[in-house]
């Protein structure tokens, strides 16, 4: 039984390593940049965390902007 429970907190520290990891991949800040490009109106983009708000849009809307 031990053995089954370091083998699942491992695929579960795996997969925390891999959703790490996609957060900060920049291919996915491209792909949405070009994404929210793409509209002509206006709309919400909503992201993880503020410095990936700050990265896509020139408006943001989060507690760390004073001109929020």
């Amino acid at each position: 039984m031990a053995n089954a429970a370091q083998d699942q907190l491992l695929i579960e520290t795996l997969r925390i390593l891999r959703m790490q990891a996609l957060m900060n991949y920049p291919g996915k800040g491209h792909y949405m940049r070009y994404l929210a490009d793409q509209q002509t109106e206006k709309g919400l983009l909503f992201t993880c965390n503020q410095q990936q708000a700050e990265e896509q849009a020139a408006h943001t809307y989060h507690s760390k902007n004073k001109h929020s």
